[in-house]
């Protein structure tokens, strides 16, 4: 398997967390914890334009600024995440996808323009997403 830096996962925090998992996903150990590569170039460009399209939906609803110095991490994992869910549902499965590529290249083919998606179920769902909390030590 060739590991190209440039794909690193925009779905990592799904992924980390094990809400979700992708067969593409390699796991990898980064100065920055645990990171996340994908195998499969087209695949990832996919990825990172759908994940894109969500964060630039959601974060004027959120109210957040699009700058990773004052965004919490939060932020991010409930766009994921809520976004992930979202669309799951938004293809008529009601169960989140055990694949986050399958769910991708699903959405990719049923909407060739995302200006066709109504995002308002999706940032509703995103806004509505509950972060697991952490256990104690």
């Amino acid at each position: 398997m060739t590991q190209h830096p440039q794909l690193k996962c925009r779905f990592r925090h799904s992924l980390i967390t094990r809400t979700f998992a992708c067969k593409l996903a390699h796991e990898i150990a980064d100065r920055n914890g645990p990171g996340i590569l994908c195998q499969q170039r087209e695949s990832h460009e996919h990825c990172c334009l759908l994940f894109d399209t969500l964060k630039a939906v959601a974060l004027p609803v959120l109210g957040v600024p699009d700058d990773l110095t004052v965004m919490p991490a939060s932020v991010i994992t409930k766009i994921q995440c809520g976004g992930l869910i979202a669309l799951s549902q938004t293809i008529g499965k009601h169960e989140p996808s055990e694949n986050i590529n399958a769910l991708v290249e699903s959405i990719f083919e049923t909407y060739e323009d995302f200006n066709d998606l109504d995002f308002g179920p999706v940032v509703k769902t995103i806004m509505n997403y509950k972060l697991r909390k952490r256990r104690q030590k």
